[in-house]
Parts: structure tokens; C-alpha cells; sequence
């Protein structure tokens, strides 16, 4: 469920597994002898007794095979559900690091089933571009945050590496922004919540029955946790009032009240290297999702329309696609470097590094996996001819879905939900035929 199991595949993962196991025969084998010492004479206290020894053994054994753990598997986290938990105004500001690590967990198992084709639900298009939004004003906060308490910091050295740090974070908000901006005027047909303004339906198609609202579809459960992770960080520096949509940047609470409700500079850096390298997993997994649902896609940009496109909307070309996906590669870098410039700061701020030695592994693998999916899944004959899906409702004007307003003079009328897809597509008249087609018609016409 999450990427941090394929560490246990490895020999000292297992090792530190066998030694907290010895740890706690260790436990059981002191109680076996507490109960024996209390227990009446008898065959119960020779049963314990014996207990207690093989315990003793057991954990003097599983110690010593278990000398090659890795201590970093200590900050294994939990396989928490997908499911949001908002962040609220009557939260205690103290919490809010606690708050924002689950957060982290639960967008990790996102991007993790993101990348494999798991979950209940996909990411749409339109969780993609709002996810992005909101990665991009988390990172924005959190660089702010650094920036804010580094004064606070207890060398100048430290000071900088924070500066240094919040700098980054800027940079990779920044690429989330651009990667948020390519989704402009594309619409994921399967959830059009995110779709360009368009005027409103004209007189005639309301009246012959072509207009119908947009289906109503609920955002996948990553976007609540987006959500509450960018307000609790916000929270954190302006108060537990903070809400996205506040207007302006308020007045910050004191820095010495930061740092004291994120648990001081060692555990804030750490909740800030957390978001980072979760952002980074789901840069990972955002052009795998976005191939994936690759043929859902449409645009009504005039560039690159068909000179026989018979509807406002047609397929997104492939192109565009690829330019799309490409984008979220300056992410990845941006918060890769984001992640390094924090870790740099541990020497100066005492920040814990065993989550990060168990990251590099986790991402490693994550790396390797995205390798098998850097294409787009070839189109059908029928949607590169006709431009369109045959099992797609077309989307005509603002917060509807009908038929076309305009429809071209040229070209061959878009392919009809009864027709049969075959290799070459739904036969029309004055198309070649194969001869298996021209054989079937001429059985029909005797027939009749």
C-alpha cells in the first residue's frame, strides 16, 4: 500500500525485524518468571519456569542474528487510510506537526496507488491540476516558514542553510504552479470539475434537448488531505484562523510561537523535509496517472484543432499529452534539491535522518518502477480519423454536455455510439471496403 514496504525485502530489514522480535520475547520471558515466582507450588510454576527459559534463549539468539539491522526502518511509518481529516480552527497548534506527518503518510499511499493502479478511485484530470495547485501553496507556506524562524536559528551557518532551504522550496512551488498551468482549457471528459469558462447555451439548444448539466463527480480523497496539510502548515505560521481562501498575507504570530507548537528547528525542518519528499512522490506518480486516463482527455484550443473537428472539444492531441506529462519532470528535480537542502541543514538543527535513509531506498524503487511507463497508449483508428470517442458525451457549453453547436461542412460525421469499432472503425458510405465487409453487404442485399 505504500513504498515503504519494498524495504522489507531487503536482509537487514528483516534483521531489525528478528531483533525487535528478541526484544520482545526478552518482555514476554520476565513476565513468564513474575508469574512463576507468584504462582503456588506446582505444575504451573514448572510450566512458566520453562517458559521463561526458552524466552531468555530465544532472545539472547534473535539478538545476536539480528546484529546487521537497519536502524533507519525506526521511522517505518504506518499504512494510514486514504481519508481526509480536516484541519479545523479548534485544532490545538500543537498538534500540527503530528497532524501533518499522517497527512504526508496518506499522500505517500496516494502516489503509491497512483503509480500502480490501485485505490477505489483515480486521479482524474482534475485532481491532478488541483492537486498541483495545492502542492505548489504548500511548498510556498513552508518555504515562508523556514524563512520566518530563521533568524531564530543558533548560528548564522544554521541561518543560512535555512534561507538557502526556503529559497528551494520557492523554486519547486513555482514548478508546481507551471505543471498546474499546462492543464489549461484540458478537460478530463470522465471529471470535468476543472474546465475553461465558456458561454452560456444559446436559445436553440436549450429547446431541442441538447443541453444537460456536467455530471457531478467527488474529487479523489488525496485532494481533502492536500488540502488540510497546505492549511494546517498556514495555521502553523498565522494562526489557527488561517484558511486558503484568506485574503492578503496576515500578520505572522511570533517566531518563538512557531517554533515552539512545531516542536523546535530540528522537528519543523523535519515536517518540512516530510511534505517535500512527499510532494516528490507524487511528482513521480502524476504523469503515470495522466497517461492512464491519456485517451479521457480533451481540449478546444484553436492551435491544434482538425480543420473537420465537428465539436468545440476533440481529443487532446498527443503532442500536447506528452508536453504535459514532460512537466512535471522540473517537479521532480525541483523538489529533490528542495529535499537536499533541508537534509543539509541537520547538522546545524539536530533533525532526525532516519526517515530520510529509508526515503532514498523508497524512492529508488519508485524510480525504477516509472521507467515501464514513459508512453501514451496508441489512440484506435477510429478516435485518430474522427478526432473523437465513440463512448464519449461531447461537451458543449459551459456546465452542460449535448450535442455540437456548429458542425463542419467537410469531412465524415463523428462516429455513433451504435456503430461497430473494428480495426479499420465504423464503416460510412464512400469509404474503401475490406472484403469481409463487401461480402457481408452484398448477403444482406440478396437476402432482401
Amino acid at each position: 500500500m505504500t513504498p515503504y514496504a519494498l524495504a522489507f525485502a531487503e536482509q537487514p530489514a528483516r534483521s531489525y525485524l528478528l531483533r525487535r522480535s528478541a526484544e520482545l520475547a526478552w518482555g514476554a520471558g520476565r513476565v513468564a518468571r513474575a508469574l512463576a515466582q507468584a504462582a503456588p507450588s506446582g505444575h504451573a510454576e514448572v510450566q512458566l519456569q520453562l517458559a521463561h527459559d526458552s524466552l531468555a534463549r530465544a532472545s539472547v539468539v534473535g539478538r545476536a542474528a539480528g546484529a546487521d539491522e537497519n536502524p533507519a526502518l525506526a521511522a517505518y511509518p504506518l499504512a494510514l487510510p486514504l481519508a481526509e481529516h480536516p484541519a479545523l480552527p479548534t485544532d490545538r497548534l500543537h498538534t500540527i506537526p503530528d497532524h501533518l506527518a499522517d497527512d504526508c503518510e496518506r499522500l505517500s499511499r496516494a502516489a503509491f496507488e497512483a503509480l500502480h493502479g490501485r485505490g477505489e478511485q483515480q486521479l482524474s484530470g482534475s485532481d491532478l491540476q488541483q492537486l498541483a495547485r495545492w502542492r505548489a501553496l504548500g511548498n510556498l507556506l513552508s518555504g515562508r516558514a523556514l524563512l520566518y524562524v530563521a533568524d531564530q536559528a543558533p548560528t548564522p551557518a544554521a541561518a543560512d542553510e535555512l534561507r538557502e532551504a526556503a529559497t528551494k522550496l520557492r523554486t519547486a512551488a513555482r514548478t508546481w504552479q507551471e505543471a498546474a498551468s499546462g492543464w489549461h482549457r484540458v478537460v478530463d471528459v470522465a471529471d470535468p470539475r476543472a474546465h475553461p469558462t465558456l458561454p452560456p447555451p444559446g436559445y436553440a439548444l436549450v429547446r431541442s434537448g441538447r443541453f444537460a448539466a456536467m455530471p457531478a463527480t467527488a474529487p479523489h480523497p488525496a485532494l481533502g488531505v492536500a488540502h488540510a496539510a497546505t492549511t494546517r502548515m498556514g495555521q502553523l505560521l498565522y494562526g489557527a484562523e488561517w484558511q486558503p481562501s484568506t485574503p492578503g498575507r496576515p500578520e505572522a504570530r511570533p517566531a518563538a510561537d512557531v517554533l515552539a507548537d512545531a516542536g523546535g528547528l530540528a522537528r519543523l525542518t523535519e515536517t518540512v523535509y516530510r511534505m517535500s519528499a512527499t510532494g516528490w512522490q507524487l511528482a513521480a506518480a502524476s504523469p503515470v496517472a495522466l497517461r492512464r486516463i491519456g485517451a479521457r482527455l480533451v481540449t478546444n484550443t484553436v492551435e491544434h484543432r482538425p480543420a473537420d473537428a465537428a465539436y468545440r472539444f476533440y481529443p487532446l492531441p498527443g503532442h500536447r499529452a506528452e508536453r504535459l506529462a514532460e512537466s512535471y519532470k522540473p517537479v521532480l528535480n525541483a523538489e529533490r534539491t528542495a529535499a537536499s537542502a533541508l537534509l543539509r541543514t541537520a547538522r546545524h538543527t539536530g533533525m532526525d535522518l532516519r526517515r530520510a535513509t529509508l526515503d532514498a531506498a523508497a524512492h529508488q524503487s519508485i524510480a525504477a518502477q516509472r521507467l515501464d511507463t514513459t508512453r501514451f497508449p496508441p489512440r484506435c483508428a477510429a478516435q485518430e480519423r474522427d478526432g473523437w470517442n465513440a463512448d464519449r458525451a461531447p461537451i458543449a457549453r459551459s456546465g452542460a454536455v449535448g450535442q455540437p453547436t456548429t458542425r463542419a461542412t467537410a469531412g465524415p460525421a463523428p462516429a455513433s455510439s451504435d456503430a461497430p469499432l473494428t480495426r479499420e472503425g465504423p464503416w460510412r458510405p464512400g469509404m474503401r471496403e475490406s472484403g469481409s465487409s463487401r461480402a457481408t453487404r452484398a448477403t444482406r442485399a440478396t437476402k432482401r
